[in-house]
């Protein structure tokens, strides 16, 4: 039996024309709902970008033209001499803020409406993204941030600068053997990363990842492929970030399978060693445990908000186990590793270009150790041009 395209088609003689005539009609409903979408920012007075039909202002992003951080970059600029400026991803409205008392208002008076990231993570496929701090919303993020704020007081980061300290050492160490076996340029990218990892698997896990030592070190690998961002990779990314809906119906993670079975094994393994045989430390770890096992972390100093401890008040007898409990130490990992890698690698690229901020830097750091026998959190703390290099960079 025979059908021919005349007998197939719906509207006219043609199935081709059929399908032209639909696609023309879905492309001219889609430019007018966008164009609708459009209006928001004109709408409300906002200054705003012009959009592209369909896409918004989005277009280099999507095409991976530009990084999400130069896409907000280059945002930021146009509106220069505007308090804000509105654009599109899409047909979502987002607004872009510059004014610094409205970035206060929303950072601090209004904080009760602005608390939620957009990023989206799903709690089947992927578990330790959904739960931990930057990701989770509304009233499972206050009861987590509460338990989590005492971490990150000056006592808490006091007792841990002697990891980081140890880790300095192998840094010296390591610099110190490439400078007398090879003459060829230190890699500072690799290097710092190495560093890095050292650092956020002993502050945050009580390992040491040798990362030094051993370039094939099992955090390395880990952090080097959660880092390594493949067209693939960028676009799952992406969508978690500003297309959450589609999170779930894609399968998109934040954390692949085999990264989150390496995190579960190694927090387990070190709760279970440290429990069976008593042993205490100075780290995230010791820190969980605490969570663990009594609902909440020892708050020794007086660094904590008012509202900070009413909050812990609140929450103190929920429950603090399983993953939520993995996901705080992992994502202590994605947070540290790249951005402090890379802040220290653009740090020192800027020092080698200006001779005269590296004198006067080291000269600082060479005044305050003539006066000091070792190095010491409060003694870091009170660089204040180190301070200033730092936060300058990039």
């Amino acid at each position: 039996m025979r059908y021919s395209n005349r007998n197939m088609a719906l509207l006219f003689d043609s199935l081709l024309v059929d399908a032209t005539v639909a696609l023309i009609s879905l492309i001219t409903l889609l430019y007018f709902y966008f164009e609708h979408k459009f209006t928001y920012w004109k709408k409300r007075g906002v200054p705003f970008l012009k959009p592209l039909p369909i896409i918004g202002n989005f277009k280099d992003v999507l095409l991976q033209w530009r990084s999400p951080s130069h896409f907000f970059e280059d945002i930021y600029n146009e509106g220069r001499g505007k308090p804000l400026l509105g654009f599109y991803i899409f047909g979502r409205p987002s607004l872009l803020v510059r004014d610094p008392a409205i970035i206060k208002n929303v950072l601090i008076k209004d904080f009760n409406i602005f608390f939620d990231r957009h990023i989206e993570c799903d709690a089947k496929t992927d578990p330790l993204g959904h739960l931990n701090l930057f990701v989770i919303k509304g009233q499972p993020w206050k009861h987590i941030r509460s338990k989590l704020t005492p971490i990150f007081t000056s006592g808490k980061m006091r007792n841990m600068f002697p990891l980081i300290v140890n880790c300095t050492v192998n840094l010296k160490d390591y610099l110190k053997g490439l400078s007398e076996s090879s003459k060829s340029p230190i890699e500072v990218k690799e290097t710092m990363s190495k560093f890095t990892t050292d650092v956020i698997s002993s502050c945050a896990y009580g390992i040491e990842a040798n990362s030094m030592k051993d370039p094939d070190a099992e955090f390395r690998h880990f952090g080097k492929n959660a880092f390594t961002f493949s067209f693939f990779r960028t676009f799952e990314m992406m969508v978690m970030f500003f297309f959450p809906s589609f999170v779930k119906l894609g399968k998109f993670k934040f954390f692949s399978n085999a990264t989150t079975g390496f995190l579960r094994k190694i927090f387990w393994d070190v709760i279970l060693t440290r429990e069976t045989n008593y042993v205490k430390s100075n780290d995230l770890i010791n820190l969980l445990i605490q969570l663990k096992n009594k609902g909440s972390i020892e708050d020794d100093s007086n660094d904590l908000k008012a509202d900070d401890k009413i909050m812990e008040a609140k929450t103190k007898n929920n429950e603090f186990t399983g993953d939520t409990l993995v996901a705080q130490a992992a994502v202590f990992f994605t947070a540290g590793f790249e951005t402090t890698a890379t802040t220290l690698s653009f740090c020192l690229y800027d020092l080698a270009l200006s001779p005269d901020i590296q004198t006067r830097l080291r000269q600082e750091i060479l005044d305050v150790m003539s006066k000091n026998e070792e190095i010491t959190y409060d003694i870091v703390q009170g660089m204040k041009y180190l301070d200033m290099v730092v936060s300058g960079t990039g």
